[in-house]
């Protein structure tokens, strides 16, 4: 069975290999993930104020 020192030893290394493999990656991802939703909500905007307009035009030429 593996002392504590060198079960502490191995944890640190893992530590260290994965720092490198995944370095800047986690704020990459939150940083893509601000600005895709920052899209949907400008998407979405532009949907609703669309379906606004089509909506106010459509019972112009009813009531016309």
């Amino acid at each position: 069975m593996p002392l504590v020192e060198e079960v502490e030893h191995r944890v640190s290394r893992l530590e260290i290999i994965v720092e490198d493999i995944i370095g800047d990656r986690p704020v990459l991802i939150s940083q893509r993930l601000d600005q895709l939703y920052e899209k949907i909500e400008r998407d979405k905007t532009e949907i609703l104020t669309k379906t606004e307009r089509d909506k106010t035009e459509l019972l112009e030429k009813m009531s016309a």
